[in-house]
């Protein structure tokens, strides 16, 4: 599993800063990218990385380009999906959550084999989201096992609040990277 180390926090006794290891979401994020580009050209300017907050449908990356995360991206991403041959009801909050993930606009769906997609959703694309969520919780795991040692890994894990906000803040800081690097990229040259 590809993880990214992320500055953790510096212990105001001894000094040292730690650093965590949290799963990489760069794929994901160059799709959500890619989808932004697409469908809201000039995209980036209206993202403002000091008040982005994945956790807030007003402040994470759809909230701030569509002025909601549910209203304006969920929608603008399952048209643009539709359009291409992939079928999604933007009314299925576990299909939607699933999809929005495999752009890194949100977590991912612990058990995404248990969503039912449309026959039109390819299997390539459901193990593409299943490998999204099988990385959170491969990291997860290992967190709660961290954390409390005689954690027992179980079918009905479940995340708790704490390891959500962790996981968001690493992944709102891997978009502010991206979004750095992609306001740095040059503008494609007109033919």
């Amino acid at each position: 599993m590809p993880t990214i180390k992320t500055a953790s926090h510096r212990d105001p006794v001894t000094g040292v800063t730690t650093f965590e290891e949290y799963p990489d979401w760069s794929e994901e994020i160059a799709r959500g990218i890619n989808f932004l580009d697409q469908v809201q050209p000039g995209w980036v300017k209206h993202v403002n990385p000091a008040i982005l907050d994945l956790q807030s449908t007003e402040t994470c990356v759809c909230g701030q380009v569509f002025s909601d995360y549910y209203d304006g991206g969920v929608v603008a991403l399952t048209e643009w999906l539709n359009r291409n041959e992939v079928t999604v009801d933007s009314n299925d909050t576990e299909q939607v959550t699933a999809v929005a993930s495999d752009y890194a606009f949100n977590l991912p769906t612990l058990n995404v084999r248990d969503v039912e997609f449309s026959r039109s959703v390819s299997a390539e694309d459901v193990e593409r989201y299943s490998s999204t969520a099988a990385k959170l919780r491969s990291w997860a795991e290992g967190y709660v096992k961290q954390v409390n040692p005689e954690f027992v890994d179980s079918d009905s894990f479940q995340l708790e609040d704490e390891v959500y906000n962790v996981l968001f803040s690493a992944m709102t800081e891997q978009w502010i990277i991206a979004l750095r690097n992609h306001k740095d990229a040059p503008a494609p040259a007109s033919v």
